[in-house]
């Protein structure tokens, strides 16, 4: 995990402790009289406020990444920030292993959308695949609906197929 990672994972779980700590305390306060309950809805405001200030500054840090992905994300998965702080989290990483942890996490409609982008906004760089695999790829998900997984064991089976008629020659 990147150092930047690691700062913006830190820094955003202590944001949260402490505002969770405050919304309590006002909670308190005003169930034992010591502030009314609009009183209390204000300060929560106040701190919500405050979480956010906190918590996009520790998000736009981490453009001081010299990762082209974590920039990338920093500037487009803003509203996913649970999703992005697992990708976040599994850099420096292969688009293959990207791939598993989207088909881990059930990501993959989502994903596939995301890495296109991504990889026609030069932050990642897709595999080349030869033509007639690229072809396979497109009929096992658009003509038989085969997710990711299972175009993987597809894709896996074949090449076992083509070693082994490679070995038997």
């Amino acid at each position: 995990m990147y150092p930047e990672v690691e700062q913006y994972i830190a820094t955003a779980k202590a944001v949260q402790h402490t505002r969770v700590e405050q919304y309590r305390a006002a909670r308190l306060k005003c169930s034992a009289n010591e502030i009314t309950y609009g009183e209390m809805l204000a300060q929560q405001d106040e701190l919500h406020r405050a979480w956010m200030v906190a918590t996009n500054e520790a998000w736009n840090a981490l453009k001081q990444c010299s990762d082209p992905l974590v920039s990338w994300i920093v500037d487009n998965c803003k509203d996913y920030q649970s999703e992005a702080r697992a990708v976040l989290k599994a850099l420096p990483a292969t688009v293959e292993e990207l791939d598993r942890l989207a088909e881990d996490e059930d990501w993959c409609h989502i994903w596939d959308n995301f890495r296109a982008q991504a990889a026609g906004d030069g932050a990642i760089a897709l595999p080349q695949l030869p033509t007639a695999r690229e072809e396979l790829i497109r009929w096992a998900r658009a003509e038989q609906e085969l997710d990711r997984s299972e175009v993987a064991e597809l894709l896996r089976l074949v090449d076992a197929i083509v070693a082994e008629e490679a070995a038997s020659k």
